[in-house]
């Protein structure tokens, strides 16, 4: 089992146990606005049901579709998750998504830590060229965050998403491996890391660019 390790927060795979704090997340209108989810829910068994299955898919398969983990504070509680979706093993690339359960731990740091740690490991470990976003325009406090940590804008799908009453546009945001040496170093020390190690492939591009 992957285990992301960090001065504050841990990174892992979801378990069972996470099912019902994450229900009562996808159920809470704060979020579902956020994420631009203006269906009516679904049962809670159901969506339960649906849950589980989602976390269990692509577990043992060399090539997951999708990659989640839970974020954990130093007392092993669930605090939120983040995922890289959409995995294109071709492209080397995917999409990621994120948020945290308990609106206690934003804007206090812990954000930061969990980017730079799935970034590293996306990066890194997967040897990814680029990480891509896409988030709801009026999410401004999400797609500014990501631009600290050197996602550039690259544009914007109109009126792309139907959510509470009206078309929203979202916008989308990228960060490719040769980019990795622009972010500040107070944002993210562990994937800055990454351009002065040697080793994985993508990363051949970030140093020779740093070092010009």
């Amino acid at each position: 089992m992957i285990v992301l390790e960090g001065a504050r927060v841990t990174l892992r795979p979801h378990s069972r146990a996470d099912v019902p704090a994450l229900l009562t997340f996808m159920q809470d209108p704060l979020v579902r606005r956020a994420f631009g989810a203006s269906w009516v829910p679904l049962p809670r068994e159901m969506q339960a049901r649906m849950l589980e299955a989602s976390l269990e898919s692509g577990l043992d398969h060399p090539y997951p579709p999708h990659i989640r983990f839970g974020i954990y504070n130093l007392d092993d509680r669930l605090i939120g998750f983040v995922a890289l979706t959409q995995i294109d093993y071709i492209a080397r690339s995917g999409t990621i998504v994120g948020g945290f359960l308990d609106l206690n731990y934003r804007l206090r740091g812990y954000f930061a830590e969990c980017i730079d740690l799935f970034l590293t490991f996306v990066f890194g470990e997967m040897n990814l060229h680029k990480v891509k976003a896409e988030v709801l325009e009026h999410n401004r406090l999400s797609w500014s965050s990501l631009q600290k940590f050197g996602f550039e804008r690259e544009g914007v799908l109109r009126g792309e998403v139907f959510s509470q009453g009206r078309w929203e546009d979202v916008i989308v945001l990228g960060l490719r491996a040769e980019e990795i040496h622009r972010v500040p170093d107070r944002h993210a020390p562990r994937l800055k890391s990454l351009c002065r190690q040697e080793g994985a492939p993508a990363m051949a591009a970030v140093r020779k660019e740093a070092a010009q």
